[in-house]
């Protein structure tokens, strides 16, 4: 699928990581809360929001417990739905 306007072309691409942007994660144990530094719960469920470097890390943002964001080691998440899945509901 492609969308074609005057100073860029946007096209649908193919997942790049196995973990990647908009997908729905559960956290581990030791995730803490950028702001406030308090620690998320382990099983926590959040969305990424950023990948850093070739997925080594990942930007988090978690609705519950409590709003947070997160930078999350790739060690200490799993995704739970990817987000081309989330997209169709």
């Amino acid at each position: 699928m492609s969308l074609a306007l005057p100073y860029f072309r946007i096209t649908e691409e193919v997942r790049r990581l196995p973990l990647d942007e908009l997908d729905v994660v559960a956290v581990g144990p030791g995730v803490v809360d950028e702001d406030e530094g308090r620690e998320i719960p382990a099983g926590s469920v959040g969305t990424i929001v950023a990948v850093y470097g070739e997925g080594e890390a990942f930007c988090v943002e978690f609705e519950e417990p409590f709003h947070a964001l997160a930078t999350v080691g790739r060690d200490k998440i799993i995704r739970v739905e990817a987000a081309s899945s989330a997209k169709a509901e």
